[in-house]
Protein backbone atom coordinates (compact mmCIF):
# COMPACT_ATOMS: atom_id res chain seq x y z
CA UNK A 1 0.00 0.00 0.00
CA UNK A 2 1.28 3.34 -0.95
CA UNK A 3 -0.21 6.17 1.04
CA UNK A 4 -0.40 10.06 0.39
CA UNK A 5 -0.73 12.95 2.02
CA UNK A 6 -2.48 15.50 -0.33
CA UNK A 7 -2.64 19.79 0.93
CA UNK A 8 -2.82 22.96 -0.37
CA UNK A 9 -2.92 26.55 0.07
CA UNK A 10 -1.73 26.63 3.37
CA UNK A 11 -1.14 30.31 2.89
CA UNK A 12 1.95 30.24 5.06
CA UNK A 13 2.58 33.87 6.31
CA UNK A 14 -0.63 35.36 5.32
CA UNK A 15 -2.55 38.12 7.89
CA UNK A 16 -6.31 38.32 8.74
CA UNK A 17 -8.21 41.17 9.58
CA UNK A 18 -8.02 40.85 13.01
CA UNK A 19 -5.21 38.70 15.23
CA UNK A 20 -2.96 39.28 12.40
CA UNK A 21 -0.07 37.78 14.26
CA UNK A 22 -2.20 35.26 16.26
CA UNK A 23 -3.40 33.99 12.69
CA UNK A 24 0.77 33.37 11.37
CA UNK A 25 1.17 31.51 14.24
CA UNK A 26 -1.55 29.05 13.83
CA UNK A 27 -0.32 28.44 10.32
CA UNK A 28 2.71 27.28 12.09
CA UNK A 29 1.18 25.27 14.34
CA UNK A 30 -0.78 23.70 11.20
CA UNK A 31 2.15 23.28 9.32
CA UNK A 32 4.06 21.69 12.19
CA UNK A 33 1.00 19.07 12.66
CA UNK A 34 1.24 18.12 9.00
CA UNK A 35 4.45 16.91 9.48
CA UNK A 36 3.51 15.11 12.71
CA UNK A 37 0.59 13.94 10.80
CA UNK A 38 2.54 12.30 7.70
CA UNK A 39 4.84 10.63 10.44
CA UNK A 40 2.44 8.79 12.69
CA UNK A 41 0.83 7.76 9.67
CA UNK A 42 3.53 6.21 7.67
CA UNK A 43 3.05 8.82 4.90
CA UNK A 44 5.08 7.78 1.96
CA UNK A 45 4.04 11.36 -0.11
CA UNK A 46 3.10 14.57 0.70
CA UNK A 47 1.31 16.24 -1.91
CA UNK A 48 1.24 20.32 -1.64
CA UNK A 49 -0.67 21.49 -4.69
CA UNK A 50 0.45 25.21 -4.56
CA UNK A 51 0.35 28.57 -2.18
CA UNK A 52 2.32 26.71 0.44
CA UNK A 53 3.57 30.06 0.87
CA UNK A 54 1.15 33.59 0.85
CA UNK A 55 3.85 35.25 -0.89
CA UNK A 56 7.41 35.21 -2.34
CA UNK A 57 7.95 37.68 0.66
CA UNK A 58 7.97 35.01 3.78
CA UNK A 59 10.98 35.40 6.90
CA UNK A 60 11.37 34.57 10.22
CA UNK A 61 10.11 32.25 11.85
CA UNK A 62 7.52 31.27 8.97
CA UNK A 63 9.78 30.28 6.68
CA UNK A 64 12.13 28.32 8.93
CA UNK A 65 9.40 26.75 10.19
CA UNK A 66 8.50 25.17 6.62
CA UNK A 67 12.39 24.30 6.25
CA UNK A 68 12.57 22.37 9.83
CA UNK A 69 9.36 20.69 8.84
CA UNK A 70 10.17 19.35 5.49
CA UNK A 71 14.19 18.39 6.86
CA UNK A 72 11.52 16.41 9.36
CA UNK A 73 9.76 14.90 6.35
CA UNK A 74 13.24 14.25 4.59
CA UNK A 75 14.63 12.57 7.91
CA UNK A 76 11.93 9.94 8.38
CA UNK A 77 11.90 8.97 4.78
CA UNK A 78 9.30 10.66 3.33
CA UNK A 79 9.30 12.55 0.20
CA UNK A 80 7.57 15.97 -0.98
CA UNK A 81 6.63 17.41 -3.73
CA UNK A 82 5.49 21.17 -3.78
CA UNK A 83 4.08 23.05 -7.26
CA UNK A 84 4.22 26.98 -6.96
CA UNK A 85 0.95 28.32 -7.28
CA UNK A 86 -0.65 31.95 -7.80
CA UNK A 87 0.51 33.20 -4.56
CA UNK A 88 4.08 31.75 -4.29
CA UNK A 89 4.91 31.78 -8.02
CA UNK A 90 8.47 30.46 -9.53
CA UNK A 91 9.73 33.65 -10.69
CA UNK A 92 13.69 34.92 -10.81
CA UNK A 93 12.46 36.37 -6.58
CA UNK A 94 10.67 33.32 -5.65
CA UNK A 95 10.18 32.40 -2.23
CA UNK A 96 11.43 28.46 -3.33
CA UNK A 97 14.81 29.90 -5.02
CA UNK A 98 15.82 30.69 -1.75
CA UNK A 99 14.76 27.58 0.12
CA UNK A 100 17.85 25.15 0.87
CA UNK A 101 18.42 22.23 -0.81
CA UNK A 102 16.91 19.11 1.27
CA UNK A 103 16.84 15.51 -0.05
CA UNK A 104 13.55 14.27 -1.03
CA UNK A 105 12.07 17.73 -1.15
CA UNK A 106 11.21 17.84 -4.73
CA UNK A 107 9.84 21.99 -6.65
CA UNK A 108 7.91 21.54 -9.79
CA UNK A 109 9.49 23.97 -12.32
CA UNK A 110 12.55 24.05 -10.18
CA UNK A 111 14.25 20.24 -9.24
CA UNK A 112 12.05 18.65 -11.53
CA UNK A 113 9.08 18.75 -14.07
CA UNK A 114 8.06 15.00 -13.27
CA UNK A 115 8.87 12.13 -10.93
CA UNK A 116 8.99 8.16 -11.26
CA UNK A 117 9.42 6.35 -7.69
CA UNK A 118 10.70 2.63 -9.01
CA UNK A 119 10.12 1.12 -5.91
CA UNK A 120 6.30 2.12 -5.74
CA UNK A 121 5.61 2.43 -9.13
CA UNK A 122 3.79 6.25 -8.94
CA UNK A 123 4.76 8.78 -11.23
CA UNK A 124 3.81 12.61 -10.86
CA UNK A 125 4.05 15.28 -12.57
CA UNK A 126 2.74 19.33 -12.64
CA UNK A 127 2.88 22.75 -13.84
CA UNK A 128 4.46 25.53 -12.04
CA UNK A 129 2.41 28.67 -12.16
CA UNK A 130 5.35 30.64 -12.76
CA UNK A 131 3.00 34.15 -13.52
CA UNK A 132 2.94 34.56 -17.07
CA UNK A 133 0.13 31.61 -16.74
CA UNK A 134 -3.09 33.40 -16.68
CA UNK A 135 -5.34 31.44 -18.73
CA UNK A 136 -3.64 28.62 -19.79
CA UNK A 137 -4.26 24.85 -19.44
CA UNK A 138 -3.25 23.57 -15.94
CA UNK A 139 -2.48 20.28 -17.23
CA UNK A 140 -0.95 21.22 -21.09
CA UNK A 141 1.93 19.19 -21.78
CA UNK A 142 1.50 16.39 -19.38
CA UNK A 143 0.36 12.34 -19.66
CA UNK A 144 1.07 9.39 -17.90
CA UNK A 145 3.47 7.22 -17.70
CA UNK A 146 2.57 4.10 -19.49
CA UNK A 147 4.58 1.67 -17.30
CA UNK A 148 3.30 3.44 -13.59
CA UNK A 149 1.44 1.52 -11.18
CA UNK A 150 -0.60 5.11 -10.68
CA UNK A 151 0.05 8.10 -12.18
CA UNK A 152 -0.79 11.34 -10.12
CA UNK A 153 -0.97 15.11 -11.73
CA UNK A 154 -1.08 18.28 -9.62
CA UNK A 155 -2.73 21.32 -10.82
CA UNK A 156 -3.16 24.84 -9.32
CA UNK A 157 -6.11 26.25 -11.26
CA UNK A 158 -9.99 26.77 -11.45
CA UNK A 159 -12.54 24.55 -12.93
CA UNK A 160 -13.27 26.28 -16.16
CA UNK A 161 -16.76 27.04 -15.92
CA UNK A 162 -16.80 28.14 -12.99
CA UNK A 163 -15.72 30.84 -10.96
CA UNK A 164 -12.76 31.92 -12.29
CA UNK A 165 -10.41 35.08 -11.18
CA UNK A 166 -7.83 37.16 -13.35
CA UNK A 167 -4.83 35.11 -12.48
CA UNK A 168 -5.83 31.41 -12.84
CA UNK A 169 -4.60 28.94 -15.23
CA UNK A 170 -7.63 26.40 -15.90
CA UNK A 171 -8.48 23.32 -15.83
CA UNK A 172 -11.90 21.22 -17.47
CA UNK A 173 -13.48 18.07 -16.52
CA UNK A 174 -13.31 16.97 -20.08
CA UNK A 175 -9.41 17.42 -19.90
CA UNK A 176 -9.58 15.69 -16.50
CA UNK A 177 -11.48 13.03 -17.96
CA UNK A 178 -9.60 12.23 -20.98
CA UNK A 179 -6.26 12.91 -19.08
CA UNK A 180 -5.34 9.42 -18.22
CA UNK A 181 -3.98 9.93 -14.11
CA UNK A 182 -5.57 8.44 -11.86
CA UNK A 183 -5.57 11.12 -9.32
CA UNK A 184 -5.81 14.87 -9.57
CA UNK A 185 -4.30 16.67 -6.92
CA UNK A 186 -6.34 20.43 -7.11
CA UNK A 187 -5.50 23.32 -5.49
CA UNK A 188 -6.13 26.99 -5.53
CA UNK A 189 -10.14 27.03 -4.44
CA UNK A 190 -10.31 27.37 -0.43
CA UNK A 191 -13.04 25.02 -0.16
CA UNK A 192 -13.15 21.39 0.05
CA UNK A 193 -14.62 19.93 -3.11
CA UNK A 194 -14.52 16.87 -4.41
CA UNK A 195 -14.60 17.67 -8.07
CA UNK A 196 -14.54 14.38 -9.36
CA UNK A 197 -15.22 11.06 -6.97
CA UNK A 198 -14.48 8.60 -9.79
CA UNK A 199 -11.30 7.83 -12.02
CA UNK A 200 -9.59 10.54 -11.80
CA UNK A 201 -10.46 11.61 -8.96
CA UNK A 202 -9.99 15.29 -8.54
CA UNK A 203 -10.10 17.01 -5.52
CA UNK A 204 -9.45 20.51 -3.88
CA UNK A 205 -8.64 19.66 0.14
CA UNK A 206 -8.96 23.75 0.16
CA UNK A 207 -7.54 26.07 2.35
CA UNK A 208 -6.16 24.84 5.85
CA UNK A 209 -7.60 27.96 7.76
CA UNK A 210 -10.60 30.44 6.51
CA UNK A 211 -8.51 33.31 4.64
CA UNK A 212 -11.39 35.77 5.15
CA UNK A 213 -14.59 35.60 7.40
CA UNK A 214 -16.66 34.29 4.97
CA UNK A 215 -14.71 30.92 4.21
CA UNK A 216 -16.05 27.29 4.94
CA UNK A 217 -15.28 24.42 4.71
CA UNK A 218 -11.78 24.89 5.06
CA UNK A 219 -9.31 22.91 7.83
CA UNK A 220 -8.56 19.53 6.11
CA UNK A 221 -5.96 17.75 4.10
CA UNK A 222 -6.64 14.25 1.96
CA UNK A 223 -5.18 10.76 2.44
CA UNK A 224 -5.23 8.92 -0.47
CA UNK A 225 -4.39 5.02 -0.24
CA UNK A 226 -3.38 2.85 -3.05
CA UNK A 227 -3.75 -0.97 -2.37
CA UNK A 228 -3.59 -3.36 -5.15
CA UNK A 229 -5.70 -1.28 -8.04
CA UNK A 230 -8.03 0.66 -5.65
CA UNK A 231 -7.79 3.88 -4.26
CA UNK A 232 -9.56 5.23 -1.42
CA UNK A 233 -9.71 8.73 -0.19
CA UNK A 234 -10.51 10.47 3.06
CA UNK A 235 -10.27 14.13 4.39
CA UNK A 236 -8.42 14.58 7.72
CA UNK A 237 -8.98 17.73 10.09
CA UNK A 238 -5.95 19.49 10.98
CA UNK A 239 -7.23 23.20 10.96
CA UNK A 240 -8.39 24.92 13.82
CA UNK A 241 -10.31 28.01 13.32
CA UNK A 242 -14.30 27.38 12.40
CA UNK A 243 -15.79 30.24 10.43
CA UNK A 244 -19.81 30.22 12.41
CA UNK A 245 -22.40 32.04 11.23
CA UNK A 246 -25.41 33.20 13.51
CA UNK A 247 -28.40 35.32 13.44
CA UNK A 248 -30.11 37.48 16.13
CA UNK A 249 -33.83 38.41 16.41
CA UNK A 250 -33.66 41.48 19.06
CA UNK A 251 -36.83 41.67 20.73
CA UNK A 252 -35.94 42.72 24.25
CA UNK A 253 -35.20 45.98 25.54
CA UNK A 254 -31.86 45.91 27.00
CA UNK A 255 -30.41 45.09 23.50
CA UNK A 256 -26.88 44.76 24.34
CA UNK A 257 -27.13 42.42 27.05
CA UNK A 258 -29.89 39.85 24.79
CA UNK A 259 -26.94 40.50 21.90
CA UNK A 260 -24.08 39.32 24.44
CA UNK A 261 -26.35 36.49 26.28
CA UNK A 262 -26.79 35.17 22.67
CA UNK A 263 -23.03 34.84 22.10
CA UNK A 264 -21.30 33.62 24.93
CA UNK A 265 -23.42 30.56 24.12
CA UNK A 266 -20.94 30.04 21.51
CA UNK A 267 -17.72 30.71 22.90
CA UNK A 268 -14.91 29.23 21.18
CA UNK A 269 -11.69 31.31 20.67
CA UNK A 270 -11.29 29.03 17.60
CA UNK A 271 -14.24 30.69 16.20
CA UNK A 272 -14.85 33.36 13.87
CA UNK A 273 -18.23 34.64 14.44
CA UNK A 274 -20.19 36.18 11.87
CA UNK A 275 -23.22 38.11 13.59
CA UNK A 276 -26.32 39.40 12.04
CA UNK A 277 -29.07 41.30 13.90
CA UNK A 278 -32.62 41.39 12.53
CA UNK A 279 -35.62 43.06 14.23
CA UNK A 280 -36.95 46.59 14.78
CA UNK A 281 -35.10 49.50 16.60
CA UNK A 282 -35.84 52.83 17.98
CA UNK A 283 -33.48 55.66 17.09
CA UNK A 284 -33.16 56.31 21.32
CA UNK A 285 -32.39 53.04 21.75
CA UNK A 286 -28.47 52.85 22.20
CA UNK A 287 -26.61 49.38 21.26
CA UNK A 288 -22.88 49.23 22.46
CA UNK A 289 -21.32 47.87 19.70
CA UNK A 290 -17.92 48.34 20.98
CA UNK A 291 -18.90 47.42 24.24
CA UNK A 292 -19.86 43.78 23.05
CA UNK A 293 -16.88 43.28 21.05
CA UNK A 294 -14.66 44.37 23.75
CA UNK A 295 -16.57 41.91 26.79
CA UNK A 296 -16.44 39.29 23.93
CA UNK A 297 -13.69 39.60 21.66
CA UNK A 298 -11.25 37.51 24.02
CA UNK A 299 -13.95 34.68 23.91
CA UNK A 300 -13.28 34.40 19.91
CA UNK A 301 -11.12 34.64 17.02
CA UNK A 302 -12.67 37.29 15.58
CA UNK A 303 -16.22 39.40 15.65
CA UNK A 304 -17.98 40.84 13.64
CA UNK A 305 -21.39 42.38 13.86
CA UNK A 306 -23.71 43.50 10.38
CA UNK A 307 -26.74 45.72 11.31
CA UNK A 308 -27.71 46.15 7.70
CA UNK A 309 -31.19 43.73 8.36
CA UNK A 310 -31.86 45.62 11.57
CA UNK A 311 -34.34 48.46 11.10
CA UNK A 312 -34.23 51.40 12.63
CA UNK A 313 -38.12 52.83 13.37
CA UNK A 314 -37.68 56.29 12.09
CA UNK A 315 -41.56 56.71 11.07
CA UNK A 316 -42.57 59.03 13.71
CA UNK A 317 -40.10 61.34 16.24
CA UNK A 318 -39.77 59.70 19.99
CA UNK A 319 -42.35 61.17 22.17
CA UNK A 320 -39.50 62.35 24.07
CA UNK A 321 -37.49 64.30 21.92
CA UNK A 322 -39.10 67.85 21.63
CA UNK A 323 -39.96 68.32 17.97
CA UNK A 324 -39.14 72.64 18.34
CA UNK A 325 -35.52 71.39 19.95
CA UNK A 326 -32.49 70.89 18.24
CA UNK A 327 -32.40 67.10 18.37
CA UNK A 328 -36.19 67.34 17.39
CA UNK A 329 -35.18 69.22 14.05
CA UNK A 330 -31.81 66.98 13.28
CA UNK A 331 -34.74 64.44 13.23
CA UNK A 332 -36.62 65.56 10.89
CA UNK A 333 -34.16 66.59 8.49
CA UNK A 334 -32.17 63.33 8.92
CA UNK A 335 -35.58 61.53 8.41
CA UNK A 336 -36.13 63.92 5.29
CA UNK A 337 -32.84 62.30 4.02
CA UNK A 338 -34.22 58.92 4.55
CA UNK A 339 -37.11 58.76 2.97
CA UNK A 340 -34.82 60.62 0.09
CA UNK A 341 -32.39 57.85 0.30
CA UNK A 342 -31.97 55.99 -3.73
CA UNK A 343 -31.05 52.56 -1.99
CA UNK A 344 -30.92 50.89 0.78
CA UNK A 345 -27.12 51.45 1.23
CA UNK A 346 -28.07 55.26 1.08
CA UNK A 347 -30.90 54.49 3.80
CA UNK A 348 -28.66 52.46 6.06
CA UNK A 349 -26.45 55.51 6.08
CA UNK A 350 -28.85 57.93 7.20
CA UNK A 351 -30.26 55.81 9.52
CA UNK A 352 -26.70 55.22 11.21
CA UNK A 353 -26.40 58.94 11.45
CA UNK A 354 -29.94 59.97 12.72
CA UNK A 355 -28.76 56.67 15.45
CA UNK A 356 -25.24 58.59 16.28
CA UNK A 357 -26.64 62.26 16.37
CA UNK A 358 -29.11 61.21 19.11
CA UNK A 359 -26.51 59.04 21.36
CA UNK A 360 -23.96 62.11 20.87
CA UNK A 361 -26.30 64.69 22.03
CA UNK A 362 -27.92 62.70 24.78
CA UNK A 363 -24.07 62.23 26.47
CA UNK A 364 -23.57 65.91 26.03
Amino acid sequence: MVRIIHCADFHIGATFPVNGDKFRETLIDDFNRLVSLCIDKDIDILLIAGDLFDSNRVWGISLSTVIDGLRRLSENGLKCFILPGTHDKLTKDSIYQQLPKISNVFIFGLDCDYYYDDTTGIYITGNAYKGEDVGKRALRGLSPREDARFNIALAHASIEGGLVSGDDMLISDEEMKKSGFDYIALGHWHRFNIVRGQKPIAIYPGSIEPLSRDQRETGNVILVEIDNGETKYTPIRIGKLKVKNISIELKGEDKTNEIIETIKEYKDENIILNLKLNGTIKPTEEIDFDGIKDICHSDFFAISITKDALEVITDEIPSDIPKDSVLGRFFEKVQAKIKEAKDEREKNYWKDVLIEGIRLTRRH
